[in-house]
């Protein structure tokens, strides 16, 4: 669920692995092969990126995180390289098939991060599994979208986005097209439900949550956030000036100042 320019590709070629967060891991549940990234130490951190991306995605901030914490970054179904399941999408079937693949990891307590996509799945995790998730970070995610920008992501399609963006599917997709257009499918099929989860039920979310969102971003004008900051009962709001839905991703158009002080202010809200 992105809109916006790739800044420089050739950064984003030279972040296809790390050296302490590796990929190639596999979990299989439900007979679905999920793929993830792992490495670091310390703590549990889930990493779960936004639609259309892949676990890729946190490459920017894999050095960061990992010095700290033992990172987990999984691809969503049918993302990166996990299995697409085989049946139509369905938002709580893909909780479920998470909430199994941490399981069987062996984690049982976590803190966690989510883009988009990602972040709203980690709230429906939270309530779920409330003991699982310690605190999380949700970036650009929230309980709702507004309807005129659901109304463009039901026509949305590969063909639509630019080269560049084109490009980085084709390379975080193994450049299968078939993977790519269920893909998009599956978006379709997401944002058809404006509201995911009601106002009462986030209120039920007891975790800290630390919230952040660009006074630009396209998806969520600045009411959706607000209302989701007033209703969970601890939470704080990180209002990002100028940005969009990707505001913290240097290679996604973010300003490299916020770029710079996301990992110490992630790290310093977690540590809590």
């Amino acid at each position: 669920m992105i809109m916006t320019i790739l800044a420089n590709t050739t950064i984003l070629a030279q972040q296809s692995e790390h050296q302490k967060v590796k990929g190639e891991n596999f979990v299989t549940v439900d007979g679905v092969k999920l793929h993830y990234r792992k490495g670091g130490q310390g703590p549990y951190l889930l990493l779960f990126h936004g639609f259309t991306l892949s676990s890729h995605q946190w490459s920017e901030y894999f050095s960061e995180l990992s010095e700290n914490y033992t990172v987990i970054a999984f691809d969503f179904p049918g993302h990166g390289q996990s299995e697409r399941t085989g049946k139509e999408f369905s938002f709580d079937h893909w909780t479920k098939l998470m909430i199994k693949a941490i399981d069987k990891l062996g984690v049982n307590r976590a803190k966690a991060i989510g883009h988009s996509y990602g972040a709203i799945t980690l709230m429906s995790i939270a309530m779920q599994q409330p003991k699982l998730i310690e605190s999380m970070v949700l970036i650009s995610g929230a309980h709702r979208l507004d309807p005129a920008m659901q109304e463009i992501l039901l026509e949305d399609s590969f063909e639509k986005a630019d080269a560049d963006f084109q490009e980085y599917y084709r390379k975080i997709h193994n450049n299968d097209m078939q993977q790519i257009d269920g893909i998009f499918s599956d978006i379709r099929k997401f944002v058809r439900t404006r509201e995911v989860f009601s106002v009462d039920e986030i209120r039920e979310i007891q975790i800290p949550i630390l919230l952040i969102f660009g006074d630009r971003d396209t998806f969520y004008p600045m009411e959706i956030p607000i209302e989701m900051y007033n209703a969970l009962p601890n939470a704080s709001l990180w209002v990002l000036p100028d940005q969009g839905h990707t505001p913290v991703w240097k290679t996604m158009g973010a300003d490299d100042m916020i770029v710079g002080v996301f990992s110490k202010r992630v790290h310093r809200f977690l540590s809590k």
